[in-house]
């Protein structure tokens, strides 16, 4: 049995939801990796990362902890 063919059997065994666009659907909202900042969330942390389509080349990716999580 292929490993992707045994993940499929898995999610299918115990009812986890699939999608094939996993930003569509998110299992624990508690942490976001985003570009910008969201209503119910603060910036944990921001990390630089390079991006061929910003001038300079220099972008960042937000982390984002929900502020009703514990």
């Amino acid at each position: 049995m292929s490993l992707l063919f045994s993940h499929y059997v898995f999610i299918r065994q115990h009812g986890v939801p699939m999608t094939t666009t996993p930003w569509q659907y998110v299992i624990d909202p508690e942490y976001m990796m985003t570009f910008t900042a969201l209503p119910g969330y603060r910036i944990e942390n921001e990390l630089p990362f390079f991006n061929p389509f910003r001038a300079g080349g220099q972008n960042k990716i937000l982390l984002l902890k929900c502020e009703a999580a514990p």
